[in-house]
């Protein structure tokens, strides 16, 4: 997922040219003017990295550094110090201070991003490619799309998948795998300021298929406590252990911002019917993804082509302008008699339209993530 790097310092133009370069390479950025905001923003914000001047009124850079280091979320993450105090001396203090690097200004771009690429590479060891899929709105087969998704990943590139179903307030994916919710995403609850790897390996089960699949939510009171920090806490952790994990991320319209992994880390499906209602919402969601700074990468599916009644896929495309991979065809009845069994439609009926198209489908997933 798109890493989050705080931003100290008291120049504001720098502050926002640094907001504008780090956004164009995927990675979330937040700013703030002193040490005390600083501190406070470590604390909301829990950064994975911090960029930090030293020469700041009130508090310098380095008693910031010290103050942060002694914070619940401020030990761990790398700090690298920015200033144009370039002496032995005083890049040995920042060091002492509990800095992890530093930087004389001014500051080369290239050289700024190639450290924080490698401060970040040796902090995190996400191997998974993240495909996250999502809904032009709820009730189009955007949990179907998922599971069959994840099965046929692994039955195609014999890797190690993981499901993960954040579909809020409540999950469904259990009920297509037909899987007991022994464990869900609500044992969590009690442990949100400690998520650790134990916890979280702790909640995953197993289908028979060989996916592993950390089941959603079935308190729906839960919903607001499972934010965007979790989220990105569960995909780190779980993802060093795998080679693709689908996330069943539910409605678009669900997030206040999607968690979308950058190109690099892996690619968003957005799901669409031809339903004006679907393509009205789909269009939006498209618009939100084109004016995002970072590069992600987007692909459309059709699901329930061909549908009585519905948009031709001709038009559908005009009406959306944009490129549709897969267009899996309308079959309710034999998708709500395998939902009804508690199996995918992939395993279950490998032979019937719906299930080539999902297997095709998934062949170009792999081909797009290299």
């Amino acid at each position: 997922m798109a890493k989050k790097i705080l931003v100290v310092d008291d120049d504001p133009q720098l502050c926002k040219l640094l907001e504008i370069t780090l956004g164009k390479h995927g990675y979330r950025v937040l700013t703030a003017q002193d040490g005390v905001s600083a501190i406070k923003a470590v604390e909301d914000f829990h950064p994975d990295l911090l960029l930090v001047d030293v020469m700041m009124p009130g508090m310098d850079g380095f008693e910031a550094v010290r103050r942060i280091r002694k914070t619940l979320y401020g030990a761990q993450p790398p700090i690298i110090m920015l200033s144009a105090l370039g002496e032995v001396g005083d890049k040995v203090k920042g060091l002492h201070a509990g800095a992890n690097d530093y930087i004389t200004k001014p500051v080369n771009r290239d050289e700024l991003l190639a450290r924080i690429e490698a401060h970040l590479r040796s902090s995190y060891a996400l191997r998974a490619k993240v495909i996250l899929v999502l809904g032009g709105r709820f009730g189009i087969g955007t949990t179907s799309v998922t599971v069959n998704l994840a099965v046929s990943l692994l039955q195609q590139a014999k890797a190690k998948v993981g499901l993960l179903d954040w579909r809020l307030p409540m999950g469904d994916v259990g009920t297509f795998l037909n899987l007991p919710e022994m464990q869900t995403l609500d044992a969590l609850i009690p442990y949100l300021d400690h998520i650790d790897d134990e916890l979280v390996s702790s909640l995953i089960s197993e289908h028979a298929s060989g996916v592993r699949v950390l089941l959603g939510s079935n308190q729906p009171a839960n919903a607001g406590l499972l934010g965007l920090e979790v989220f990105s806490q569960v995909v780190d952790l779980w993802g060093n252990d795998l080679d693709y994990l689908v996330v069943d991320g539910g409605s678009f319209y669900q997030w206040a911002e999607p968690p979308t992994p950058s190109k690099d880390e892996g690619l968003v499906l957005l799901v669409t019917t031809p339903e004006l209602t679907t393509i009205r919402r789909t269009y939006k969601a498209l618009a939100w993804f084109e004016q995002q700074p970072e590069a992600i990468e987007l692909l459309l599916i059709l699901n329930r082509d061909g549908m009585p009644g519905g948009v031709v896929t001709r038009q559908l495309k005009a009406q959306l302008n944009h490129d549709i991979l897969a267009e899996l065809p309308e079959d309710v009845g034999r998708a709500t008699l395998h939902l009804n069994k508690g199996e995918p439609v992939i395993i279950a009926d490998a032979n019937s339209a719906l299930a080539r198209s999902l297997s095709k489908m998934t062949k170009k997933v792999i081909e797009h993530l290299g």
